[in-house]
């Protein structure tokens, strides 16, 4: 699941904020980073692997699938999962909905873990019609 190349990638917002060099160099490496972020008692200063994260949701959003998976395959701690499902999945849908959302009900198909990932996310700007495959994807109406 986890994947370790960015391809042709460009974090330029990374490198804008935390300097040259601040590129994660492996998925395994921003995972990593953005789980102890969000364990952290206090907000690590900077936080720099959720400023990746956002960077690839907008930028990449098959990359940012990615991500969330690999996120989803490392932890199953509950806070970290909450902030998965309010934070890049519903980005993602917000955003690139229409674009991913096959893959979204492929991998709700396949995982239950991922299903219950789905039912932690708000419509927030998601298409309606994408919406409305989220909560079937999901098991759950609202």
């Amino acid at each position: 699941m986890m994947s370790d190349d960015f391809g042709s990638f460009q974090f330029g917002l990374c490198h804008a904020m935390y300097g040259e060099g601040s590129q994660p160099a492996t998925m395994a490496e921003l995972v990593s980073r953005w789980i102890s972020e969000r364990q952290a008692s206090t907000p690590l200063e900077p936080e720099w692997a959720m400023t990746c994260e956002w960077e690839i949701i907008q930028k990449a959003p098959e990359l940012g699938f990615v991500f969330i998976l690999s996120v989803l395959a490392t932890t199953a701690d509950e806070e970290i999962l909450g902030s998965l499902s309010a934070g890049p999945l519903e980005n993602l849908l917000a955003f690139y909905g229409a674009s991913v959302i096959d893959k979204i009900e492929d991998e709700a198909r396949r995982s239950p873990r991922f299903r219950a990932l789905l039912r932690g996310v708000w419509q927030n700007k998601t298409p309606d019609e994408v919406w409305k495959r989220v909560l079937t994807a999901s098991g759950e109406q609202r």
